[in-house]
């Protein structure tokens, strides 16, 4: 596989000949005596909030399959998120793949024992499908720039159903209590805009950004009737969907989620789109630009 451009250079991302050794004795502790890894390697193009590799892991009841892990960022780093809940991810996933169509991974493992990794991490097998570029982002050029028009709106249609099917997991019909942020609301829609507050607070370093600031003011006053809480993917967006022939074939990257609204993943979705493209107009580059 290739790597994407200063991939290796990226300071969240921990080097491959590293952790190879330490993937290789936690499998052969999870696995089995005679499980073993090789082929570590990063993949192409992804976020900062985690750090994944894949491999390929033989032995025990493994059958040389290729597998995924993502890896808690490293302590080290200036975090992006103040707490990093792998297993909320993992129920997540279980969550929306025994009870919707959405092809949410399976996850084997979920190692919480960070004496592995320094991290806890997440283990799943790996598959065959290609995410739209983060860096630089997919409006700069590549498949989802080469693709027709038709075939863009193919994708469109599949990620409005991917969301579509997350939603069906309702707070009425499902315990989505371990979402729960009670500390900072009421209500799910309490909830959210109290703990983006809160993430401001945390996140800003003593630094006002009058713009954020203003934009709380904006939701405050036009806050909507609340509707039926149901479950927020969270960072909805096709780069965190593995696609194959313009269908999504994986819905990863769940860190985000929460419970609220439907509307605040579809909003999620539309605006990161739209700043990605305003980066690209800002370098007079095309994007994709939206009607």
């Amino acid at each position: 596989m290739d790597e994407a451009p200063g991939a290796m250079n990226a300071p969240w991302r921990r080097d491959p000949a590293e952790l190879q050794p330490l993937l290789d004795a936690w499998a052969k502790h999870a696995v089995g005596d005679d499980a073993s890894v090789t082929g570590v390697v990063p993949p192409e193009g992804t976020g900062m909030s985690s750090d994944t590799v894949l491999f390929e892991m033989s032995g025990g009841d493994a059958l040389a399959k290729g597998y995924a892990a993502r890896l808690a960022p490293l302590p080290s780093l200036y975090p992006v998120f103040p707490e990093y809940d792998i297993e909320m991810q993992r129920r997540c996933m279980d969550l929306v793949r025994e009870n919707t169509d959405v092809p949410a991974p399976q996850v084997p493992w979920c190692e919480l024992d960070t004496a592995w990794l320094g991290v806890p991490f997440l283990v799943m097998p790996r598959i065959e499908g290609t995410a739209p570029s983060d860096m630089p982002p997919y409006v700069f050029g590549g498949w989802v720039m080469d693709a027709s028009a038709a075939e863009r709106a193919t994708m469109q249609e599949h990620a409005a159903r991917v969301l579509a099917g997350i939603h069906e997991i309702t707070a009425e019909g499902y315990d989505l209590s371990f979402l729960a942020r009670p500390e900072h609301g009421a209500s799910p829609l309490d909830q959210q805009l109290g703990y983006q507050r809160w993430y401001y607070e945390w996140a800003r370093n003593d630094i006002r950004y009058p713009l954020i600031e203003r934009t709380f003011e904006w939701l405050e006053a036009r806050r909507p009737a609340e509707g039926p809480a149901v479950l927020n993917w969270g960072d909805a967006r096709i780069g965190n969907m593995l696609w194959r022939d313009m269908a999504p074939v994986a819905v990863l990257d769940w860190e985000m989620a929460a419970v609220g609204p439907a509307e605040v993943d579809l909003a999620w979705m539309i605006f990161l789109h739209r700043f990605f493209q305003g980066i690209a107009e800002r370098f007079e580059m095309p994007g994709i630009p939206t009607s």
